[in-house]
């Protein structure tokens, strides 16, 4: 995360895609403030809040689609915004992971 906060400028409307192991909600949180976008998967330990939710569509393997807000004091603290948490099923990996839509995505 040092390196791509010093070396790489966010360019509006990019999408970042953010390995878990690096998960730095300040940093996330200024990627959506520049109007750009990111992907990353979301920890087994994220505390959230879900405040609201999206149809889902299983036959495509949508587990669930949730509008949801982090809860762990220091997270709310850096990511203040909400975040939309997609499960999806790959029949082919048999994995889930969760994501956003075309604004900040996390993955589970």
């Amino acid at each position: 995360i040092t390196i791509a906060r010093s070396f790489f400028s966010i360019l509006a409307d990019s999408i970042y895609c953010v390995d878990k192991g690096y998960l730095d909600f300040a940093w996330l949180y200024s990627i959506a403030q520049q109007h750009a976008f990111f992907v990353t998967r979301a920890k087994d330990n994220l505390n959230y809040a879900v405040v609201g939710q999206q149809k889902s569509d299983e036959k495509k393997g949508i587990l669930s689609d949730e509008v949801i807000e982090l809860s762990g004091f220091y997270q709310k603290k850096d990511y203040p915004g909400k975040l939309r948490l997609i499960r999806y099923f790959d029949t082919v990996k048999q994995c889930c992971f969760a994501a956003k839509n075309r604004k900040n995505i996390l993955l589970f």
